[in-house]
């Protein structure tokens, strides 16, 4: 159905997404011995799983992770309960949020050979841009709710894109 009036799902802004992205890429592009392990796949899944937080606990449980829950105010809500896979498939947008990380000086990567693939990370302006998102004040805001999510997410760090599609696989198909 089109609408006429000009709305934009608030899941489609892009400066939302790409602060998403620098959040991140910000928390999660190093492990502990200072490597990139993000690639495209992984920035995938995990955008996907930011977007459906209700989602983590299954997923850390199909990998036999620990978790502890997130506040229901942020796993309730229509949109984190959704089956929506659109971000999974779509390609575009996430190649789209990349360029626009690179354009503005936030992004770093480094091609590795044996996988061929490519690892992302933020530059010193990206990460200083994701540290100005976040409110150390008690009156949390959005941006410190998305840190809790996507720091529920860091035992899936290491984990290769395989295992991950694989549990994802078996959610879905469980929904």
């Amino acid at each position: 159905m089109i609408s006429s009036l000009p709305y934009l799902p608030i899941d489609e802004e892009l400066d939302l997404n790409t602060a998403i992205l620098v959040l991140l890429l910000s928390k999660m592009a190093l492990n502990n011995r200072g490597n990139l392990v993000l690639d495209f796949e992984k920035i995938q899944i995990f955008l996907y799983l930011i977007k459906s937080p209700a989602k983590i606990g299954k997923i850390l449980r199909l990998a036999d992770k620990p978790s502890a829950p997130l506040d229901k105010k942020l796993t309730h809500t229509i949109e984190s309960m959704s089956s929506n896979v659109d971000m999974l498939f779509n390609r575009h947008k996430i190649k789209l949020l990349i360029r626009r990380l690179a354009a503005l000086g936030f992004l770093k990567c480094e091609g590795i050979a044996q996988s061929k693939s490519t690892r992302y990370a933020l530059t010193h302006i990206g990460n200083d841009f994701a540290s100005s998102l976040i409110s150390e004040t008690a009156d949390r805001n959005y941006f410190n709710s998305l840190v809790e999510i996507i720091s529920k997410l860091e035992p899936l760090q290491s984990k290769p894109t395989t295992k991950l599609n694989a549990w994802l696989n078996t959610l879905l198909k469980g929904n």
